[in-house]
């Protein structure tokens, strides 16, 4: 930085903005050296399109590799469809699943070595019972009809992409109700493909819902975090379980099973130490963070606040004020939904508030407008329209 009398930046010091000595009032920051007020601001409304599955609703991935992400919406009892963003200002439909079922689980993941996201959609009940399969996505654009299936008959509830075994291609985690057919699993892809039979199977069989594969321990090869409710067989507890995997053996190191059932969860890494922490809506009311020190996440989680009164559906880290940190959005029913904002350390305080109440049941930060941050916040439910807001200098 070129010597300036006063040895800031005064291009980005709310103290020295443009100007040694120039300070910008409160509630204002300094962007390319001017005071600007900044905020979250509603910059978009869809009233057509809705969720279904609760937390395991729409998904958001960049279909065309424009920059904007695209939305893969499932529904109960009819295709899956995909809208194309143009640009953070509309949403239209552009690809229609080939065959359909009860329930819907989208998933966007890169099973192929090229850039552009493949997706897998899930479906609970359908000809011949349940199903989860694959379209590839060729140069931006989805095959018509499925490049891999599993067998019918599963009851899918979840879908999650990830390096399971270490070796550097893509595998999917494939939950499902094991009371109401076969259980969760884990298949193998070598880079083009998933493999025809399972490379994993759940022995506990417990009732999966969302789920991410992971390098929680570091070791190099994909863990599984699991919300899951009772086991099928040996009962246990609903909660959230963290499964080691150990040369392709999983076995559950570490849960949150505490008040009620955790309804909703996230992972972000917090504390910018470089590894992926868990937050875990617990009790009904309670956020509790779990802290990863790369090896295993804390045995006692840090209460962040109380949400008592208010149902928190859903949960998503985002650096929304741009400021370097991870930030933590919350779908609620029954108040507007709200983003609590990081210090940085991994303390938060609520920061914002949507004016709009609606019961929303998924929260995510996605790239809306295609500046390479998925710093844009997107809410939807089954009822209620699919918002975006943006944060916003003036």
């Amino acid at each position: 930085m070129t010597s300036n009398g006063c040895e800031q930046d005064v291009t980005s010091d709310s103290a020295n903005c443009g100007a040694c000595g120039s300070v910008c009032g409160g509630g204002s920051t300094c962007v390319g050296s001017v005071c600007v007020t900044c905020a979250i601001e509603l910059t978009f409304t869809d009233p057509t399109i809705h969720s279904v599955g609760g937390h395991e609703g729409l998904d958001w991935g960049d279909i065309d590799m424009d920059g904007d992400e695209d939305v893969a919406v499932p529904f109960d009892g009819a295709p899956a469809l995909v809208y194309a963003n143009t640009g953070g200002t509309s949403l239209s439909p552009i690809w229609t699943e080939s065959g359909s079922g009860a329930c819907g689980v989208v998933r966007w993941g890169q099973l192929t070595s090229d850039a552009y996201p493949d997706l897998a959609v899930g479906h609970c009940d359908g000809s011949g019972g349940g199903f989860a399969h694959v379209f590839t996505n060729t140069a931006g654009t989805l095959d018509a009809t499925a490049t891999w299936s599993t067998a019918a008959g599963l009851w899918v509830t979840s879908l999650a992409f990830g390096d399971a075994d270490g070796d550097g291609n893509t595998d999917m985690f494939v939950g499902t109700l094991p009371n109401l057919g076969p259980t969760s699993a884990i298949y193998r892809g070598d880079g083009s493909t998933l493999g025809a039979a399972p490379w994993w199977t759940d022995a506990s069989r417990y009732r999966a819902g969302p789920a991410a594969i992971l390098d929680v321990d570091g070791d190099g090869d994909g863990d599984l975090l699991l919300y899951a409710g009772q086991a099928v067989g040996p009962t246990g507890p609903q909660g959230l379980y963290f499964m080691r995997n150990d040369a392709g053996s999983y076995s559950t190191a570490w849960s949150d099973t505490s008040g009620t059932v955790p309804r909703a969860w996230a992972l972000g890494d917090v504390d910018g130490d470089g590894d992926e922490d868990a937050v875990v809506m617990t009790s009904g009311t309670t956020l509790t963070l779990y802290r990863n020190d790369g090896a295993m996440l804390a045995a006692m989680g840090t209460p962040m606040g109380s949400t008592t009164g208010l149902r928190v559906l859903s949960l998503s880290f985002g650096d929304v004020d741009g400021d370097g940190d991870m930030d933590l959005a919350m779908a609620r029913v029954g108040a507007g939904d709200a983003v609590w904002l990081n210090d940085g350390a991994g303390a938060f305080t609520p920061g914002w508030n949507a004016s709009e109440v609606e019961d929303h049941d998924q929260a995510r930060f996605i790239d809306w407008d295609g500046d390479g941050a998925r710093d844009d916040l997107a809410v939807n439910g089954p009822s209620a329209p699919l918002r975006v807001y943006q944060w916003v200098c003036r």
